[in-house]
């Protein structure tokens, strides 16, 4: 299973991919001539799309019908002013990228443990809840476990 996640906030909009940042966008992201849509009240709609840019279109090794299977659905009430800690830093890497910057945000006073892909090695940054990064030959994701006592 993934763990799929939507961050509302009043000005402030996230989603998440096994609590990795996918998309983000902010008032100032929306065109001048739109309004900032996320204020109504919306729904949850779960759905499975095939074809696209990703993966692709579907071709012969397809496999029809296919199914979603969700564990739960939570929603949480977020009043402004509570943030939940992020990963901030560069989305794409190359193998051997060396003294790449990723800092946790919103974690002032937090425990961090991190974690990197196979290969990869770290060293705390001079920056605040920050790390650098040597990157190995494999992909793979960078996490960060975030403790906090409240």
């Amino acid at each position: 299973f993934h763990v799929f996640s939507i961050l509302k906030t009043t000005n402030r909009i996230a989603w998440m991919i096994d609590g990795y940042e996918f998309q983000s966008y902010t008032p100032d992201d929306i065109q001048p001539k739109y309004s900032w849509p996320f204020e109504n009240t919306y729904h949850i709609i779960l759905n499975v799309a095939t074809g696209g840019l990703w993966p692709g279109y579907p071709d012969d090794s397809t496999v029809f019908p296919t199914q979603m299977e969700v564990d739960y659905v939570r929603v949480y009430n977020m009043t402004d002013g509570q943030t939940v800690p992020l990963i901030n830093g560069t989305r794409l890497v190359h193998q051997g990228d060396k003294q790449v910057e990723y800092c946790i945000l919103n974690a002032d006073g937090a425990g961090i443990t991190w974690e990197a892909p196979s290969g990869s090695t770290f060293v705390a940054s001079s920056n605040t809840n920050c790390i650098l990064v040597d990157f190995g030959s494999s992909s793979g994701y960078l996490k960060a476990d975030v403790t906090s006592s409240c």
